[in-house]
């Protein structure tokens, strides 16, 4: 069955800003690969900085159209620096259950995409641990000076981080995303394990 909730955690901080048409065009590309409905994939985008902004909640559009003019009515929330570790903890909290139209407690999986292009002003390793272990699988992508081990570490598994050198390599990643997001299903997903403590000792 395709039915997944996807999320897009994006930042959303100034250093976006040149960006960020390219960022919108990236996510609105991986949704047009995807089956957009009620009884299939729905899909919420939240935006953060310092601070958090949901842009759409998984029950805010239920056929693609909707979701892809929200996602080009976007505008870049601004701000200093990203604080990766207290957007991944607002997601599950507010983002990941039922009232906003998570299918989270019925096991339909959890995907959470988040793109940054800097290097977090938080610890990104303790709500990471807790994301996973709240039934979350995270697949973290880095632009530019974003640190490659901290993608690894919000990752459900570092084989699914990715590191590009700039936002204009999105486009060429967009196809091995998409195709990571539709074939993550529940028989996929159960043969893998998180992995909640990094390997290295790096810290």
């Amino acid at each position: 069955s395709g039915e997944k909730d996807v999320v897009f955690l994006i930042d959303g901080s100034e250093g976006v800003r040149s960006g960020f048409p390219l960022l919108k065009d990236f996510v609105q590309r991986v949704v047009e690969s995807l089956d957009v409905g009620p009884d299939q994939v729905r899909v919420a985008l939240v935006q953060y900085s310092d601070r958090t902004r949901p842009e759409f909640y998984l029950n805010s559009h239920m056929d693609q159209q909707g979701v892809i003019s929200a996602i080009r009515r976007l505008t870049l929330l601004g701000g200093p620096t990203p604080n990766t570790g207290a957007a991944l903890e607002f997601v599950l909290r507010n983002i990941l259950t039922s009232s906003t139209g998570s299918r989270i407690a019925e096991g339909v999986p959890q995907l959470l995409i988040v793109l940054t292009a800097e290097p977090s002003g938080d610890d990104v390793r303790g709500p990471s641990v807790v994301l996973k272990q709240g039934g979350a699988v995270p697949i973290g992508i880095g632009i530019g000076n974003a640190d490659i081990s901290e993608m690894q570490t919000i990752s459900f598994i570092p084989d699914f981080a990715v590191a590009i050198p700039t936002f204009r390599e999105l486009g060429t990643i967009q196809q091995v995303i998409s195709e990571r997001v539709i074939q993550l299903n529940r028989e996929e997903l159960s043969s893998l394990k998180p992995i909640l403590t990094p390997s290295t000792g790096a810290g």
